[in-house]
């Protein structure tokens, strides 16, 4: 979410209902770092619904750490993906628990997320 150019005011909108897992889509994790007098409402959102996104945040985030500290892999690795082929890791993004890879057979880069499977290359 960014807030750019906004010169009067901005619209925030969030759609109710499930994800395609059939899991419940909470609100953005960023609505949640604006200040609250900055805010109007037109729906107010329940106690109970901020406590268990706020809940999954921080679920999530304990989950994307523990991810990252298991790494194996560091940019300059050469690697093999099962479908994209052979490439090097480019950078590490923690906070999106992604690689970023240039593949050698793509023109661009790539993330690819930490629970793929990556084989160093020998």
């Amino acid at each position: 979410m960014a807030f750019t150019r906004t010169e009067k005011a901005l619209f925030l909108t969030n759609a109710e209902g499930r994800n395609l897992d059939g899991s419940y889509r909470y609100p953005s994790r960023f609505i949640f770092n604006v200040d609250k007098t900055l805010l109007i409402y037109t729906n107010k959102l329940d106690d109970s619904l901020i406590y268990e996104a706020k809940w999954n945040i921080s679920s999530s985030e304990r989950m994307l750490e523990s991810s990252a500290s298991k790494l194996s892999l560091k940019p300059g690795d050469r690697i093999v993906h099962n479908i994209m082929g052979a490439g090097k890791v480019v950078d590490i993004y923690r906070d999106q628990a992604a690689y970023l890879i240039k593949f050698d057979d793509l023109e661009t880069h790539r993330k690819i997320n930490f629970k793929a499977k990556l084989e160093l290359f020998h």
